[in-house]
């Protein structure tokens, strides 16, 4: 997999928060041996499928929205620990959201629940920094 862009945050992968004007592959996949499948990329982070089932966070951390039980960012792709025993087939990102749908259909969201956007309330706060479970499938 490739990027290119804008580094903010660390969101293109490559170890760095610095702009690529060229395509540049995210190298890391390889130390990981993680085959994307399918990217997602939200406004400030990234989400990978690989062809096993995990899925891959990086970039800005901002309210949890990696799934690593923090809001730091991430400069390199990083396995969602959290979705250790869920195999993922769909990823889905928004600017400060993630889903996870596992091939049974239960669906995992984690970042930003301000107006219900990660599909639940979380008390008093306006995020969830660790992957939970929302829905599933009938």
């Amino acid at each position: 997999m490739y990027s290119v862009g804008c580094g903010l945050g660390g969101k293109l992968g490559h170890g760095c928060k610095n702009n690529k004007g060229t395509t540049k592959l995210i190298e890391h996949f390889l130390t990981l041996s993680f085959n994307p499948v399918s990217v997602a990329a939200g406004t400030w982070h990234a989400a990978a499928l690989g062809d096993d089932g995990r899925v891959c966070t990086w970039g800005w951390g901002h309210t949890g929205c990696l799934g690593h039980g923090d809001e730091e960012y991430r400069v390199l792709p990083t396995v969602v620990q959290g979705l250790s025993n869920v195999k993922a087939v769909h990823v889905s990102t928004g600017e400060y959201t993630t889903f996870v749908v596992s091939d049974n259909g239960d669906t995992y969201s984690f970042g930003s629940a301000e107006s219900l956007n990660i599909g639940f309330q979380v008390r008093s706060l306006f995020y969830h920094i660790h992957s939970c479970k929302i829905s599933t499938m009938i």
